[in-house]
């Protein structure tokens, strides 16, 4: 009896050994994916994650929608970096592929709060396609925007949407659809974000 015990015993032992390796396997994955997005996406906004002065990752605790629309909730402040990373209001918020998708409102201790540029009659002044074409895109809302334009303009689909800030341009959007009347003299530009602003995970914060 003492030996089929034992044998139970060891039975028992290994297979919550190798649940506990299971689990330590499955951590070190997920942190190995973590560094590879963090990496991705420092490298995307055209700065060096290995360069820590010059871009700061945050991470989404709440997306849009969470406590209002077009608001994220960041896990940076100003108690959580050192002086060299520390973020302040203005600060601009960007996505991969240079996406730039609002700014820092509000520093708190611990968390911040972003506003997208998308929130609901913001104005923001943009050029489109190829012809660098002027425009005022109107935020309606989950990273979506809206600009008029004379129907004589050349706007085609996918178009990209550029905006300025400090010297330097980034991308707003792409163009996602034209809406034209035979008995309007303007036409509507429909813009949509190029990633998915409701499943954001992390973001960059640079300087404005």
């Amino acid at each position: 009896m003492t030996y089929y015990r034992a044998k139970e015993s060891l039975v028992r032992e290994n297979l919550e050994l190798k649940s506990k390796l299971n689990i330590a396997r499955r951590q070190v994955t997920g942190m190995s994916i973590k560094l590879d997005e963090l990496s991705t996406l420092a490298q995307s906004v055209g700065r060096d994650y290995n360069n820590h002065s010059n871009i700061t990752i945050a991470k989404v605790l709440a997306p849009t929608g969470f406590l209002t629309y077009d608001l994220l909730l960041i896990d940076r402040g100003n108690k959580t970096l050192g002086k060299i990373n520390s973020i302040k209001r203005g600060d601009l918020a960007l996505s991969e592929n240079n996406l730039l998708l609002g700014e820092v409102v509000e520093v708190g201790a611990f968390v911040s709060k972003v506003r997208l540029y998308s929130s609901a009659g913001r104005k923001t002044a943009i050029a489109i396609g190829h012809e660098n074409i002027s425009a005022l895109a109107v935020g309606r809302g989950g990273g979506n925007y809206l600009a008029t334009l004379p129907v004589a303009s050349k706007i085609v689909h996918n178009d990209l949407v550029r905006v300025t800030r400090n010297n330097r341009e980034y991308i707003l959007g792409v163009v996602g659809a034209i809406e034209k009347s035979e008995e309007a003299p303007y036409q509507r530009i429909y813009i949509k974000p190029t990633v998915n602003i409701y499943e954001l995970r992390f973001i960059g914060l640079g300087q404005r």
